[in-house]
């Protein structure tokens, strides 16, 4: 008898719980916005706890070789009437590379490839962004590594925005 009461007890409190979650929504945040518009005008800075940043190189040609950079920051002054003359930002420190392989890493951040002792810094600063529709972009700009700096053209697309209810911030 006890064994089917907590049972009864257990489905019962899963399914007050599970509509719980799916109501609380409203409450914390408002429904992402597909559009952008003059409201999201403002400065945003990169959310290091929702963000990672990813690379995946060849090496050879016959395997691909992928890591993460672990310190690195982004800023973006956006525009919400004319979203074209936004900008961003981006600095990565070229030393928070990891490979979880400690002797790539060694050769990746030492003097042959990244040199981070005498170039610390990759950065990236737009030139320009081109819409294609409310949801994808085409931004080009400058990235510098190695005290060199040359074109990009990075193909981004826009999640949504929206306010969250925490702590009354907009995010892109």
């Amino acid at each position: 008898m006890f064994m089917r009461q907590s049972v009864r007890l257990s489905v019962v409190s899963t399914m007050l719980l599970t509509a719980a979650c799916a109501t609380v929504g409203g409450y914390f945040y408002d429904p992402p916005a597909t559009k952008l518009n003059d409201s999201y005008r403002g400065v945003y800075e990169l959310d290091r706890h929702h963000a990672n940043l990813y690379f995946r190189v060849s090496y050879l040609g016959l395997s691909q070789i992928m890591g993460r950079f672990n310190d690195f920051n982004a800023r973006m002054v956006f525009d919400g009437v004319n979203t074209e003359k936004s900008k961003v930002t981006a600095t990565i420190e070229t030393k928070s590379l990891d490979s979880q392989d400690a002797s790539l890493r060694a050769a990746l951040i030492g003097v042959d490839f990244l040199d981070s002792v005498h170039f610390p810094q990759l950065t990236f600063a737009t030139e320009g962004i081109v819409w294609h529709d409310s949801a994808h972009a085409t931004v080009s700009g400058i990235v510098t590594l190695r005290g060199i700096s040359r074109p990009i053209t990075l193909n981004v697309t826009f999640n949504g925005g929206g306010g969250s209810l925490l702590d009354g911030r907009k995010r892109l």
